[in-house]
């Protein structure tokens, strides 16, 4: 009677205790790596065959494999700006790389590790990403100095190598690796200009796939750093990216106008101290806010609404039909067309558009077959669902005197353009072609102002 009593008591502490192997260690270091611009699939760990990554495919042995993990946004501030809140770009804020600032009532990842006694620091390799918009809160240290290049057309183009990132990052870390800390290093290969290094130029040209092999390397000697200190075993790392690339998939060379799953699908590896888990991979579909309540966890801080822990996830407790929520102000902000919204439910895909798409993500991985009137009733189910999730962005605050001087060297201020809430506006699709000798005039024009340039 005794031992089956024990057994019935003991029972709820060995699952607790079975849950809690593996988790992260809240008194160990705490890293996100984030390559900017980068698909999952065009990564040798999610099937890819074209290029070689290593030193990613190295950390994926150590790591837990989302296969099915999203972004929010195809655009860089504001998808890190949901990384760091686990907050939908309603709620903290930010709806473009351009005039808008983190809400001060959102708390951050940097801010909750702040409180429970951690150094935060981060370095990042892009202008998007500068301090002065609200996303450097709660961080110590926080190394944006990059220099504008006025040269270049946009402002997405004022980036620096990753490998300058790497040793400012590692420079604060061997400064700080005697206490727990959480550093947040950002690199901008594979974003546009494709131009790597030698030796991936030779091997891959100056292509996509020569940037990522090049975001490889720098990671690789990222990753030895912390193994050289001792602090590799012990961190919890996590290994993501903001958003996907086009590559004229769909007609977009880049990303931020289109909601398509090659902007939106990205790669997310989470390493967990002493590699727990190692190898293994998980279907259920994640997302970009998942980051901030699997890492809160540690600290007994409870997920958002929305949101669910990655651990949750790789233990099967999260459901497949979740919604995935994303969306683009970018198109109406820049060029006058529609906003797009889209969530990712099961193996289905609904954009949100004056032409309503719906996608198996199954049967069509590439999305060329819009299915919407073929299966209404999933269609007319999904469109109810995205509903609560639109909310209309603010227009965009004007920038300080300074900014827009080197903005408009940039040709950037210019492009934004002002339309009314109910204004029936142009649909990107229809006119995606028109971004490239947009931007092709503004190359021959030097990165003119010039409001001509614009597309509507």
């Amino acid at each position: 009677m005794f031992r089956r009593i024990f057994i019935i008591l003991a029972l709820p502490l060995l699952v607790t205790a079975c849950r809690g192997r593996g988790a992260i260690d809240p008194k160990a270091p705490i890293i996100i790596i984030s390559i900017d611009t980068l698909r999952s699939d065009h990564l040798p760990a999610y099937g890819y065959g074209k290029i070689e990554t290593p030193n990613i495919d190295a950390f994926r042995n150590d790591a837990i494999l989302y296969q099915r993990a999203y972004s929010h946004c195809p655009l860089t501030l504001v998808s890190h700006a949901s990384l760091f809140t686990g907050a939908l770009s309603a709620e903290h804020g930010i709806r473009d790389n351009l005039g808008y600032k983190l809400d001060p009532k959102t708390r951050t990842l940097a801010e909750l590790l702040k409180s429970n006694g951690y150094a935060t620091g981060g370095a990042v390799s892009a202008v998007v990403l500068r301090g002065d918009t609200g996303i450097r809160r709660g961080f110590d240290f926080w190394d944006d100095d990059i220099d504008m290049d006025v040269t270049a057309i946009s402002i997405a183009r004022s980036q620096r190598s990753g490998d300058v990132t790497r040793a400012s990052a590692e420079k604060w870390i061997r400064a700080h690796k005697g206490q727990p800390f959480f550093f947040f290093f950002h690199i901008y290969e594979p974003h546009t200009p494709y131009d790597p290094p030698e030796p991936f130029r030779t091997k891959y040209g100056t292509t996509y796939d020569g940037e990522i092999a090049t975001a490889d390397s720098i990671v690789g000697k990222f990753l030895d750093y912390l193994r050289s200190e001792g602090l590799y075993d012990r961190a919890t790392i996590v290994l993501l990216s903001d958003h996907g690339e086009g590559l004229r998939e769909h007609g977009e060379d880049e990303h931020g106008i289109l909601l398509y799953r090659e902007a939106i699908q990205i790669p997310l590896m989470l390493k967990l101290p002493k590699s727990a888990r190692h190898g293994t991979s998980v279907g259920t579909p994640v997302q970009l806010i998942d980051v901030f309540p699997t890492i809160a966890a540690a600290f007994h801080v409870a997920p958002k609404p929305g949101s669910q822990s990655l651990l949750d996830a790789a233990d099967g407790r999260v459901r497949d039909d979740r919604t995935i929520y994303a969306e683009t102000y970018y198109p109406r902000l820049h060029f006058g067309w529609n906003d797009l919204h889209s969530i990712v439910s099961g193996t289905n895909h609904y954009i949100h558009a004056r032409k309503p798409e719906l996608y198996d993500l199954t049967a069509d991985p590439g999305e060329k077959t819009n299915i919407a009137a073929d299966r209404r009733r999933v269609y007319v189910a999904l469109r109810e669902r995205i509903e609560p999730y639109i909310h209309v962005a603010a227009a965009p605050s004007p920038v300080d005197d300074e900014q827009k001087q080197q903005l408009a060297a940039l040709g950037y201020v210019g492009s934004v353009a002002l339309t009314k809430p109910n204004e029936v506006l142009p649909d990107p699709n229809e006119n995606i072609g028109k971004v490239s000798r947009v931007r092709e005039g503004r190359l021959q024009r030097g990165g003119s102002n010039d409001r001509r340039a614009s597309p509507r």
